[in-house]
């Protein structure tokens, strides 16, 4: 059964045993939205589900530990903590992990503060960043980027990774651990286009269609209409599964498919657009 009917199945239950007769206006009205709304395969935890599906199928002191409840890189904590390799989680057939994508964005702000913060927040001219990206299954890499209309650029794999190839819930900084991306005086926005193609390892035997050989360093191994046309697909197909937590002890963005469906294929993708506006006070 899907997440969709899961969250949605009480409610018609309570529905159908209220005679045709006997329901009074606002029964009717009810039944009328939940009815549209299955037809448009929308469902109330539907919007929310990303982060679930993410951590889903691992084991349970795992999805504590990446919870962040008691973690480091907590809004007006040190980031220093935050830029080290999480915990790998081996593959386990018996719990499937169905494709996934977390990313959240180191901030330091021009008074010296470092915060973590989800990709929806303003920045601003003066503020550097380091974009983490973790993968829920091992699989291969792809990040793009470009400057407000410009072309897309391979931010990753680049001249200093050696492959494409990622591990499950290892966490992938950018530009380094130890560089920052800083905004110029210029506002404008930045665009980022992600994918990742699961390895069947850790999907229970689902994988995308990965190529044989790794990128050479500094090329992604999908292009910038590779990437979107798989985003397209996804997003028509209602397979992809999106939300932003930005009020959380750890803000972050999550991506993420259903393992068993076919229509994903292992694959998730997203794209990421990071405003930029000038400082408070400062003409642009």
């Amino acid at each position: 059964m899907s997440v969709q009917n899961l969250c949605c199945v009480p409610l018609e239950k309570s529905l159908a045993a209220v005679p045709p007769g006997k329901r009074s206006p606002e029964t009717q009205m009810i039944r009328l939205f939940f009815v549209l709304a299955l037809a448009s395969g929308a469902c109330l935890l539907g919007q929310d589900a990303a982060k679930a599906m993410f951590y889903a199928g691992a084991p349970d002191n795992m999805a504590v530990q990446q919870s962040g409840k008691q973690g480091p890189g907590m809004p007006g904590k040190p980031a220093s903590a935050t830029s080290g390799h999480a915990s790998t989680v081996p593959a386990n057939p018996a719990h499937p992990r169905n494709p996934g994508l977390m990313y959240w964005i180191e901030v330091r702000t021009a008074d010296d503060t470092v915060r973590r913060v989800s990709t929806s927040r303003l920045f601003h001219s003066g503020d550097r960043i380091r974009i983490h990206v973790q993968s829920s299954v091992d699989g291969r890499l792809s990040i793009l980027q470009r400057q407000d209309d410009g072309p897309y650029d391979s931010l990753f794999p680049n001249a200093h990774t050696v492959t494409d190839r990622v591990v499950a819930r290892e966490d992938t900084v950018l530009p380094s651990r130890t560089g920052w991306f800083r905004f110029d005086e210029k506002p404008g926005r930045i665009s980022l286009l992600v994918m990742l193609v699961s390895t069947p390892s850790s999907t229970g035997g689902r994988a995308g269609n990965t190529a044989s050989a790794d990128s050479h360093p500094g090329q992604a191994s999908a292009t910038a209409n590779e990437v979107t046309a798989a985003l397209k697909s996804l997003e028509e197909n209602k397979s992809l599964y999106v939300e932003d937590d930005p009020e959380s002890n750890s803000p972050a963005n999550y991506a993420a498919v259903r393992w068993d469906d076919p229509r994903a294929k292992g694959t998730v993708a997203a794209k990421i657009v990071l405003v930029h506006q000038p400082a408070i006070g400062q003409t642009p």
